[in-house]
């Protein structure tokens, strides 16, 4: 399975931090054209003060296609995203996993 990435930012928030992130898409890796919409979004990951290792350190062969200037409501609300697909992915893993430990 192969990554898509695109970098999103907007203005720093009030108390001067930086908001930029990266919304990060699962394609088809069978080398023809692809495009994101219709596309699964799989994670959102807020940027900070790492630049893009914190996205590189876990999709390192993420392909990035471009940067979005979005408002500082489309940053939050991509963030919110964010945190439900990992919830929803933790919840999907703990059903999933069968560790054999016992309940006390």
């Amino acid at each position: 399975m192969s990554h898509v990435a695109i970098r999103i930012e907007t203005t720093h928030d009030i108390a001067g931090n930086p908001r930029r992130g990266w919304l990060v898409y699962e394609i088809d890796s069978d080398g023809g054209s692809f495009t994101v919409d219709g596309r699964e979004l799989v994670a959102v990951v807020a940027e900070g003060y790492d630049g893009d290792r914190a996205m590189r350190e876990r999709w390192a062969g993420a392909i990035v296609l471009t940067m979005l200037t979005v408002t500082p409501g489309q940053y939050r609300a991509a963030l919110r995203q964010g945190r439900e697909l990992a919830k929803k992915t933790v919840k999907i893993l703990a059903r999933g996993l069968d560790t054999g430990v016992k309940k006390l």
